[in-house]
């Protein structure tokens, strides 16, 4: 959260029944008990698979969501514990040169600039929506630019930011 004032983080939801992911809850932590809770909050979804999560330090909104089975599409919502509400944002279309399973990863700079990792088998792909576009979510399609896959070690599923912004 903003200035370390709490974490958070979600647990997969699983069918024990069909082995699929079913959806997550989120949790948040408490730096000054040091414990974890469950905020009470879930999303129920199928055909998504969550890989990472992000607090957005310029609004303090916990962001998290997952690609479609295809690695074609980047579901993403959003956790406001002002409200103790979960909303969806929408989508980021990551079809181009998608492969046929993907990981990753989000995060956000210093300006709210939401940044989507991709890793399908050796190539690494950054999908990069602004701060405004991220805003104007409202469900649907969400404007995102693409850079070049780069080879990079198998399946990335993580990015963080140093101060001078380099991943």
């Amino acid at each position: 959260g903003k200035n370390g004032s709490t974490a958070f983080a979600y647990e997969r939801n699983f069918s024990w029944w069909t082995g699929a992911e079913t959806g997550v809850t989120v949790y948040e932590f408490s730096p000054s008990t040091g414990n974890w809770s469950s905020t009470g909050r879930t999303v129920n979804t199928s055909g998504i698979g969550f890989v990472g999560g992000a607090v957005d330090l310029a609004a303090g909104s916990y962001y998290f969501g997952g690609y479609s089975s295809s690695g074609t599409r980047f579901t993403l919502y959003r956790y406001d514990s002002s409200s103790s509400s979960i909303s969806i944002k929408g989508w980021i279309d990551t079809s181009a040169g998608a492969g046929s399973a993907a990981n990753g990863d989000i995060a956000f700079d210093s300006n709210g600039n939401l940044f989507v990792i991709r890793g399908s088998d050796t190539t690494t792909t950054v999908f990069s929506v602004t701060a405004e576009n991220l805003a104007a979510g409202s469900g649907g399609k969400i404007a995102a630019a693409k850079s070049s896959g780069f080879t990079t070690n198998s399946n990335v599923n993580g990015v963080a930011f140093d101060s001078a912004g380099k991943a």
